[in-house]
């Protein structure tokens, strides 16, 4: 089914499912990454219990069980906002924003930096899946 433009209703199931797609990944990194070992280690140093090992992988567990459970969601999400628009809208605006939101939990957690670059091709991006939503609706209307 094609629409004129995209609903609104639509475009928040792909944002959602865009960020989603990120926070899972940020899951991903986060269960491998030496942080979770690290944040273990400053919450048990000194108590002598020896539950730091098991405590570390009690982590990295629940940080994949979270990375699972956001993809679930992300590809529900995904395949209700593919009912409503064309393969084409949705897929670029999942993308769009999970590119925006994993640049903004890289920048805000692991640190790491936002350059000039980085920032003027998410524009670019943003601008090429407002433009493939723009054709797409004004092909659409052509075609009537």
């Amino acid at each position: 089914m094609f629409l004129d433009a995209p609903t609104g209703t639509a475009l928040v199931q792909c944002a959602g499912a865009g960020a989603l797609g990120a926070v899972a990944g940020f899951f991903g990194k986060l269960g491998g990454s030496e942080r979770v070992q690290a944040a273990v280690a400053t919450t048990t140093t000194g108590t002598g219990d020896g539950w730091g090992d098991g405590a570390t992988l009690l982590l990295r567990i629940l940080c994949y069980v979270a990375l699972f459970s956001c993809n679930a969601g992300m590809m529900t999400l995904q395949l209700k906002s593919v009912r409503v628009l064309p393969s084409l809208q949705s897929t670029t605006a999942i993308n769009a924003a999970n590119l925006a939101v994993s640049g903004f939990l890289g920048s805000t957690v692991f640190m790491e930096r936002i350059t000039l670059r980085w920032l003027a091709g998410v524009a670019m991006v943003l601008a090429g899946a407002v433009l493939v939503s723009l054709g797409s609706s004004v092909r659409r209307t052509k075609a009537d």
